[in-house]
């Protein structure tokens, strides 16, 4: 059944796990969580190595978005928007990188086109309608696509292995647009095998168990 959002303590309350068993194809357990929750306008991260759970955990929200799971699922907002990001392209290289961004937007106007000019300027893209992804490195595509997806505004935003992503420098300025996403009311999901830097809130995976 489809479960409504609710109000806990002042707060606005989005994704809940409480005792849930992520399976694979075959039914086989990959993933125990014990307790996790997440909340409007706040990211968390989960670490843990190669093959551990952490892409299964994200393909299992995008999966079931819709619906509570066994009740030990809960995602407590109507026809949730999710973006999720991970180490595949996901750029049409016979697009220009403004109008890579300007995809998922039905109406392009002006506005919108000079919003994300003014946003990809911290990352030195001074002119994006004159590049393509074929002229810039696999970390300035994972920021197109960044650009993009917060640009959208949707609930929720997941990036899989987001600290294989970016250099020292381009971190801090991905996690900076990332701020300013989450002030206006958009959540993160980072996945990760090392902790990263600047989000506080931290779980990790071992042994096939959440916590």
């Amino acid at each position: 059944p489809k479960h409504k959002k609710q109000i806990h303590c002042g707060i606005y309350r989005m994704l809940k796990f409480k005792n849930c068993l992520i399976r694979d194809s075959f039914g086989a357990v990959v993933l125990s969580i014990n307790d996790l929750t997440l909340n409007k306008s706040e990211a968390i991260q989960i670490i843990g190595n190669n093959n551990s759970g952490k892409s299964q955990f994200c393909n299992f929200i995008i999966t079931n978005k819709d619906n509570g799971f066994d009740d030990s699922f809960i995602f407590e907002s109507e026809n949730p928007t999710i973006v999720k990001i991970d180490i595949t392209d996901n750029l049409l290289e016979n697009y220009n990188l403004l109008e890579n961004i300007l995809i998922p937007f039905k109406r392009k106007s002006e506005n919108l086109k000079n919003k994300i000019c003014e946003l990809v300027k911290i990352f030195n893209f001074n002119n994006i309608e004159d590049l393509y992804p074929s002229n810039i490195s696999f970390s300035d595509r994972k920021i197109v696509e960044i650009v993009r997806a917060v640009t959208r505004q949707p609930h929720l935003i997941i990036i899989d292995d987001f600290d294989i992503m970016f250099d020292d420098i381009k971190f801090i300025k991905v996690i900076s647009l990332i701020e300013n996403a989450i002030k206006s009311g958009v959540s993160f999901i980072f996945t990760a095998k090392t902790r990263i830097d600047r989000i506080s809130k931290t779980y990790k995976i071992s042994n096939g168990i959440l916590t």
